[in-house]
This record gives C-alpha cells, sequence and structure tokens, in this order.
C-alpha cells in the first residue's frame, strides 16, 4: 500500500491490568501479579486528540468476558487521561 500509518502525537503510555478473583488491579507490584489470574496489557497514545490504542496483548489461560474487557477498556482511558499530564510535564522538565 502507498498510504502510510499514521505517527502517535504522544509516546506510547503501556499500563497493565491483573485480574485477581473478581477485582482488576492496575500496575501491581511483584508480589501482587503472583496472586493475578490474568494479565492484560494495553499502551495508549494520542492521535489527533483521540485516545487510541496502539497495542493489547492478554497472558495466562484464565478468559475474560467482554464485559471485563470493556471494563479494563474504560480503565485504561481514565487512566492514561489521569497520567499524562503528569508525564508530559515531567518530560518537559528533561529537555
Amino acid at each position: 500500500t502507498d498510504e502510510k500509518l499514521p505517527i502517535s502525537d504522544s509516546i506510547p503510555m503501556n499500563i497493565t491490568f491483573h485480574k485477581v478473583g473478581n477485582k482488576f488491579l492496575i500496575d501491581p507490584t511483584a508480589t501482587e501479579e503472583d496472586s493475578a489470574d490474568s494479565r492484560i496489557a494495553i499502551a495508549l497514545s494520542e492521535y489527533n486528540g483521540k485516545i487510541v490504542i496502539n497495542s493489547l496483548q492478554k497472558s495466562e489461560s484464565t478468559e475474560m468476558s467482554i464485559e471485563e474487557v470493556n471494563e479494563i477498556l474504560d480503565m485504561a482511558e481514565e487512566t492514561f487521561k489521569s497520567l499524562k499530564p503528569k508525564v508530559d510535564k515531567l518530560l518537559k522538565g528533561k529537555k
């Protein structure tokens, strides 16, 4: 194809969710990870003012329902919105 892939406006941010029982932990500690039944890692960035998924990877054999995946996607978006301004501020200080 002659059409190029778009470049994100921001550096992708990876957020990892571990399912323990019926709860999800965001970026857990190593000890918490050991208790997890399942894991999803999502990398998000911004493109043209919208949050986009750059990658998504599920690990472990435990199944997740569509509702659980949608819940994780909502949490990922909220986490990204919360952390991105803080990361951008830190990165501006490094220039």
